[in-house]
């Protein structure tokens, strides 16, 4: 990560590298500081949400489940209003399930590192407490004036 950082911003002055290299040293693995599931004003891609009515598809029937959290994936200037209009009909999310349910299907580790690359693991969200996954195969979109 600090390799990154530090090709990705090569103007950055040697004590905000001293600064960053800290924090990737106490606080890199504690993820809590880039998520958040209480809304703000504005909704961001990447934000997550309690709960949504879940489903899936069994052959031909459309089976509802228990609400389930989720991440916004729809681009944030998307689901900006403009002067109380609603730019997008519907926006994107994907389902977060616990990381303990998946695990008993794929495996943990691979989960945990996210290798699977249509599984984000979430390893800790704030006000949903334990590890979600995302699972980006199941994505789906819902009415935006409803979520408004």
């Amino acid at each position: 990560m600090q390799k990154f950082f530090e090709e990705a911003f090569p103007s950055i002055s040697p004590s905000l590298r001293a600064r960053f290299r800290s924090f990737l040293s106490t606080e890199a693995l504690d993820h809590k500081w880039m998520y958040e599931a209480s809304p703000r004003k504005d909704i961001s891609q990447g934000d997550i949400f309690t709960e949504i009515p879940g489903f899936y598809f069994n052959g031909n029937d459309i089976k509802r489940s228990a609400p389930v959290p989720f991440i916004a994936l729809t681009h944030t200037c998307d689901m900006a209003i403009d002067k109380e209009i609603i730019r997008n009909k519907n926006y994107i999310y994907a389902p977060l399930f616990p990381c303990e349910v998946i695990e008993k299907y794929l495996n943990a580790d691979a989960i945990k590192k996210n290798i699977i690359t249509h599984k984000m693991c979430f390893h800790t969200v704030p006000s949903l407490g334990s590890s979600f996954v995302a699972d980006l195969n199941m994505i789906g979109s819902f009415d935006s004036k409803l979520f408004h």
